[in-house]
């Protein structure tokens, strides 16, 4: 599994890098790794 780093994309918490979360995920919407 390859995880995205800051700024990349990611969905309801999943996705990712270790030490991210996902910022701006919206039901259907993909968000941001911070």
């Amino acid at each position: 599994i390859i995880c995205a780093p800051e700024g990349g994309p990611c969905v309801a918490g999943i996705g990712c890098c270790a030490g991210l979360r996902c910022s701006g995920a919206k039901l259907g919407l993909a968000g941001s790794c911070q």
